[in-house]
């Protein structure tokens, strides 16, 4: 078996890349895996089969290859040893040879700016951060926006957006919306590296001056059309009435929504930082007047403006599976639980460290109170989610942000059962076996992350270290110094 195994991986580890069909499937594992999550399907699928039938002749094509082939060999590999694998290092070291030589081209022409290029610039990036190479991914994240910059991609190429112009030399639909995915692409991966702060990031929402993505059908079969930009309801100011559709979000899809909760949580992560370094002269949390509840008020718009088929329901996850988006399904609504759980941190100051922490009069204690409930509550969505994801396979849990999601929504479940909650409380046992439930599902998806994410194990390790504590009803309060004491900042290369 092991032989047999071996044998299939060996075109995957080679530093040639394979041919023929085998070259076909390594691809289609891209595509069908890597390419639906977060903001990457900016590649064209049939104009990139079409110039592959044909042979790619320059450097620029030959990069781009290579990465793509990068990372469908992990997912190829995942497919031959299985979920399960015990020995994780054939997918491991799956493509890696690729991903060397796709940096390569583009590292000997530094200073050659392209779409293509900067496309193998953010595939680089997150080749580097799944691998746990944290330092070449942030070197990379930095050549990808300044890249961006350079082809001015931030703006559209022109308002005739639905391409009527007869003008032969104007680009084509599907390089003008590949362009549109690319800046987008680029905002969340600056987002990202950058942890959300203003200081650390060099992309502002208001100088991305384009309409958000179009969905994959309208993307597929080169169709243009009107979306909205990232103000709900508006889209761009110079369109004239004639072209701008009765609803411009019909023509959006998973990737404009995921893109909106990215700037919830950049806006989030902006309110808390203020509040705790106290410079904002806001008014306190719980009036109705405040920041944290407009913020909070915006999650809840988010959530009602969801189309039905971005909801998370029995219907929608086979619709999913079948398309291959069930994993951007997923990650768009663990990263909107998450988003809470950023906002509510402030109820939790002691766990998430925060240097000032709120003086809560007695009379706002309910506030209080029922924010650290709804942090728990969110905490435990994210658990639900990943526990019915994991049952479909390993490769529905494979963006890089969900090990960090699984580690914050761990520590907030067990914080809240043995710090927060009153031991009096009718339902207290039974709220405690929960938690323990959902942490110990959690620890089963990281494990099966393991595959594709060195940092999963570290993370695994750590959560089983708690529960091992939190078991011991002795030894609470070691448990509580051991969740107070270990953060994302002592994780190597925690991002968020």
């Amino acid at each position: 078996m092991f032989r047999s195994q071996m044998d299939k991986l060996g075109m995957l580890v080679s530093p040639s890349l394979p041919g023929g069909r085998n070259l076909r499937r390594v691809v289609d594992q891209y595509f069908a895996n890597l390419h639906p999550l977060r903001c990457f399907a900016f590649v064209h699928k049939p104009t990139f089969m079409r110039q592959l039938d044909k042979g790619l002749t320059t450097d620029d094509e030959s990069a781009l290859l290579h990465i793509v082939c990068a990372h469908g060999a992990k997912f190829h590999a995942l497919s031959v040893v299985g979920d399960h694998a015990s020995d994780t290092s054939l997918i491991s070291a799956a493509g890696n040879q690729w991903a060397k030589r796709a940096e390569y081209l583009l590292l000997a022409n530094f200073g050659k700016i392209s779409v293509q290029r900067l496309m193998t610039a953010i595939l680089l990036h997150e080749f580097h951060f799944r691998h746990g190479e944290y330092s070449q991914a942030l070197m990379m994240s930095g050549l990808a926006v300044r890249m961006a910059h350079a082809l001015k991609i931030n703006s559209e190429h022109s308002p005739d957006i639905m391409c009527s112009d007869a003008d032969e030399a104007a680009p084509s639909v599907v390089s003008r919306e590949s362009r549109r995915r690319l800046m987008w692409s680029c905002y969340i991966l600056d987002a990202w590296a950058g942890s959300g702060i203003d200081q650390l990031t060099l992309l502002r929402e208001n100088d991305i001056k384009i309409q958000l993505p179009c969905n994959e059908r309208n993307f597929g079969l080169r169709i243009p059309c009107v979306t909205e930009t990232l103000g709900v309801g508006h889209v761009l100011q110079f369109l004239p009435p004639s072209v701008v559709p009765r609803r411009p979000a019909e023509n959006m899809g998973i990737m404009a929504y995921y893109i909106r909760i990215v700037t919830l949580w950049k806006k989030i992560v902006r309110y808390v930082n203020r509040l705790d370094s106290r410079i904002d002269a806001s008014p306190p949390p719980w009036l109705p007047e405040s920041d944290f509840a407009g913020l909070d008020a915006d999650l809840r718009l988010w959530r009602r403006e969801l189309p039905d088929f971005v909801e998370y329901s029995a219907e929608t996850i086979y619709a999913r599976l079948d398309s291959n988006q069930l994993g951007a399904l997923v990650l768009i609504h663990c990263t909107y639980h998450h988003n809470y759980l950023e906002l509510y941190k402030l109820s939790m100051p002691d766990l998430f460290k925060l240097s000032k922490p709120l003086s809560i009069p007695p009379e706002h204690q309910e506030f209080f109170q029922a924010a650290q409930a709804n942090c728990y509550h969110h905490a435990q969505q994210i658990a639900d989610i990943l526990a019915e994801a994991a049952d479909h396979g390993a490769r529905l849990l494979s963006d890089s942000l969900l090990p960090y999601f699984v580690y914050d929504s761990s520590r907030v479940m067990l914080y809240y059962v043995a710090r927060l909650l009153d031991p009096n409380r009718l339902d207290a046992q039974d709220k405690v076996r929960d938690a323990i439930n959902a942490v110990e599902s959690n620890n089963r998806v990281l494990r099966m992350m393991v595959a594709l994410f060195p940092i999963a194990q570290s993370l695994s390790t750590t959560i089983e270290r708690w529960l091992f504590k939190l078991k011991q009803a002795t030894n609470r309060e070691d448990l509580l110094s051991r969740l107070q004491s270990e953060s994302r900042a002592d994780i190597p290369g925690a991002v968020l």
